[in-house]
């Protein structure tokens, strides 16, 4: 297997697709790094040449978002692409983390995650492309093409080949929603031009996520208060001055730049590296456990029976993702209907995640960083393994919930 003998404390970021991240220690130090590899079933020649193409990417563009390449091989016929990257969480969790808290990003955050995108990519686009011999270009964008740390610092990928979004056979997985400008989407190599749509588009995808009522009232009086016709003519000049003209006539993505900034001016924001570092790093500890209960033994665990929610006693529902409430349905299933049988790793994969095919050991993973997110929420003593997987202790006070949240 891949991890023995060379790395400890793996956790999967990405699971999804035709390649998978995956978050690791290597033997002897603390230090985490990312590993991309093909999944079960894919062309293996494929994936080793699209591995060699985001080596190189990463090699030859300098910036700080940019992952180093440490290592690039195959081990018990698994290709691998170790990266100088500490990231624990994809841009898709993030998201999650946030729906699931109700909780949102302020507007001069999700600007300063676009911001640094953008600038990322200018570094890109001024080295070369090994397929094509012009920029290097990302074509198309995703939450699943922003990595972050647990310190909250911000990794871009996808350069080389787009691996979140692509298989190796250059196609779509289908599981991700993409931005693209027009052109790409017709089949048009990319540009700088059109990454700075792609750009846009995510960042305008991101505005679910944001507080962004003040500014949204602000634009909505644009024709009766004066003071805010500018920003509602500067907000209208992306849609129709540049999201939607061909490629011959949009305007110069400096002229964006200067757009942006007026923006900022106009709402008197900046900015905030910092502060969006931060904010990042306080919601993956949230959610890593800092607010995590910690029932007696004796204490009855609620179950939603759709499994989007548990509680302890009389304490507050936990929501729960899809995959974590699809695998504790399928726990306390078989525990009403079989008491004391376990379920295998692998039976517990195909029902959290029935759509996907991972590796073993990125699909086993998911389950041992499921099984210990459930404990961490409140089923610390109801779940126990045996030899055999995983189950509910027999005797566990568990009662399932006839009703959803």
């Amino acid at each position: 297997m891949l991890w023995l003998g060379r790395y400890r404390n793996v956790l999967p970021v990405r699971s999804q697709g035709a390649f998978h991240i995956v978050s690791v220690e290597r033997d002897g130090t603390a230090a985490r790094s990312i590993v991309v590899l093909g999944s079960r079933g894919a062309d293996a020649e494929r994936v080793v040449a699209a591995l060699a193409r985001i080596e190189r990417a990463h090699a030859v563009v300098d910036h700080p978002c940019i992952a180093r390449p440490i290592e690039r091989g195959e081990e018990g016929g698994v290709a691998f692409l170790e990266l100088a990257a500490d990231a624990v969480v994809d841009g898709s969790e993030v998201l999650r983390l946030l729906a699931d808290s109700g909780q949102k990003l302020s507007y001069n955050h999700g600007d300063t995650i676009f911001t640094t995108l953008r600038e990322t990519l200018e570094v890109a686009h001024r080295a070369t492309a090994a397929t094509t011999g012009g920029p290097l270009c990302l074509g198309q964008l995703s939450f699943g093409n922003f990595l972050f740390s647990r310190d909250g610092r911000m990794w871009i990928v996808g350069l080389g080949h787009n691996f979140p979004i692509f298989t190796e056979t250059d196609r779509l997985e289908g599981l991700t929603p993409v931005w693209q400008a027009w052109e790409v989407h017709a089949g048009q190599p990319p540009t700088p031009s059109s990454d700075y749509v792609a750009v846009l588009l995510g960042a305008r995808s991101l505005a679910t996520f944001c507080e962004l009522a003040e500014i949204t009232q602000r634009v909505l009086q644009a024709a009766t208060s004066p003071r805010n016709v500018e920003l509602y003519e500067t907000v209208r000049w992306f849609e129709t001055s540049f999201i939607h003209l061909p490629p011959d006539r949009r305007p110069s993505i400096g002229e964006g730049i200067a757009k942006s900034q007026r923006l900022r001016e106009i709402l008197g924001m900046r900015i905030d590296r910092d502060g969006m570092r931060a904010r990042i790093a306080q919601l993956l500890a949230h959610a890593e456990g800092e607010t995590e209960s910690n029932p007696s033994e004796h204490e009855t665990v609620t179950v939603a029976s759709d499994g989007r929610w548990l509680a302890v006693g009389n304490g507050a529902r936990a929501k729960l993702g899809r995959a974590n409430g699809l695998l504790i349905r399928a726990l306390v299933a078989e525990h009403q209907e079989r008491p004391g049988h376990a379920l295998s790793v692998w039976e517990l994969l195909d029902a959290g995640w029935p759509d996907d095919d991972p590796i073993p050991e990125a699909g086993a993973n998911r389950v041992y960083v499921a099984i210990a997110r459930l404990r961490q929420l409140g089923l610390r003593h109801s779940i126990e393994r045996d030899a055999d997987g995983y189950r509910i202790r027999p005797g566990a006070p568990i009662r399932v919930a006839s009703g959803a949240v």
